[in-house]
């Protein structure tokens, strides 16, 4: 009985480790950065830019430009998705940086962690890419940018995170949203399905990327943040045909937020495709938005 006791606890450990391991080995994969580069230089899209890095809270290094556009008062940062640079090339960055210009705006461009020039090798699902977007943040009110004008175009991850981070960039001027998610969770648990990754591993897996990496991806959950903080007005915009993020997202998104809210759908648009798709309607609501929450940079 003692013997076969000893035996049972012996499997139990063994079975543990390997539940552990696997999870571990899963989580490095779906955590790893595809630390994408660009050829493209700042002046391919305005004069003048100035070249800045700063440290996140947990000492990562940011890289991006600042245009600052004749010294205009206020500025448009923009949030990139998963596996995009400050270019933003599959969803149409640069593009967006010359309208903004074009309209007097002042424009940030950055690279998420673990993109272009910045640090870092982990990906966050948005639960520590909301410290890139706070050190730029910092960055605009430490060069004389005051919060209320600053506004913010998140797209799919830059999206999310904007989202999760509500709680900060409700204090800026104006929030715009491109395809975001109600939850990443069941995003990375149908991405995971895609690879034939067996869901009885899923619960050791985020717990793994949270105790070893701290990535908590249960925890981002975007809608949340918007039940939270109804006040803050937001203008949702996504594709209709999104295959990635469903358009549906978008739809209990604003339903969750304030009666200020707005979203504008793109018909026929894949994921993260508006502006490509409709740069027309991308420029009319996009800035009509950013002008009547920042109606003091139009002066």
């Amino acid at each position: 009985m003692k013997i076969l006791l000893i035996i049972i606890v012996v499997l139990l450990v063994i079975g543990v480790l390997a539940y552990v391991g696997v999870s571990w080995f899963i989580a490095n994969k779906f955590l790893q950065v595809k630390h994408t580069t660009f050829t493209e230089k700042s002046s391919d899209i305005a004069p003048n830019a100035t070249d800045f890095e700063v440290k996140t809270s947990d000492n990562i290094s940011i890289s991006g430009w600042l245009f600052k556009n004749n010294n205009a008062a206020c500025v448009i940062a923009l949030a990139p998705g998963i596996h995009q640079n400050r270019i933003s090339g599959d969803y149409g960055g640069q593009g967006i940086a010359q309208m903004a210009i074009s309209k007097g705006y002042g424009v940030l461009m950055y690279d998420p962690r673990g993109s272009g020039f910045s640090g870092g090798n982990t990906l966050g699902f948005g639960s520590t890419e909301v410290r890139d977007i706070n050190a730029v943040i910092k960055y605009l009110t430490d060069n004389g940018y005051n919060e209320k004008n600053i506004g913010i175009i998140g797209s799919s991850l830059g999206a999310i995170t904007t989202l999760q981070d509500l709680d900060q960039t409700k204090n800026i001027g104006a929030v715009i949203v491109d395809s975001a998610a109600t939850a990443i969770q069941p995003i990375i648990e149908r991405e995971m399905k895609k690879e034939k990754i067996p869901a009885f591993l899923n619960p050791g897996i985020f717990a793994v990327s949270k105790i070893f990496y701290g990535v908590d991806i249960p925890s981002v959950r975007p809608i949340d943040k918007v039940v939270a903080n109804t006040q803050k007005p937001i203008l949702f915009i996504h594709g209709t045909k999104d295959s990635f993020i469903p358009f549906s997202n978008s739809e209990e998104l604003v339903k969750a937020s304030g009666p200020q809210s707005k979203l504008v759908a793109f018909e026929g648009a894949d994921h993260v495709k508006s502006f490509t798709s409709n740069p027309e309607l991308f420029e009319q609501e996009v800035f009509s938005f950013i002008e009547s929450q920042m109606p003091q940079c139009n002066k």
